[in-house]
């Protein structure tokens, strides 16, 4: 596996986060995760999507978060 922030392949597995496999990176001490094309895409659909909504005052956060499912917290920080 290649680090995303340095791109050694001196990389170990560390562990799982929200079920995906973990990365530790020896040289520059960095974790990570790998995600894949599709989920990144549907998260930055969600994310996009909240925030033309509330830009134009016809969608609330509160609205957002009972239709994809997502926590308070998460919409909030989508400012």
């Amino acid at each position: 596996m290649t680090c995303t922030k340095c791109q050694s392949q001196l990389t170990i597995k560390y562990g799982l986060v929200r079920r995906k496999q973990r990365y530790y990176c020896k040289p520059c001490d960095y974790t990570f995760i790998i995600v894949d094309g599709r989920e990144q895409e549907i998260k930055n659909f969600k994310k996009n999507l909240c925030k033309l909504h509330n830009r134009f005052k016809q969608f609330s956060y509160q609205m957002g978060v009972k239709m994809f499912h997502f926590g308070r917290s998460i919409a909030i920080g989508l400012d």
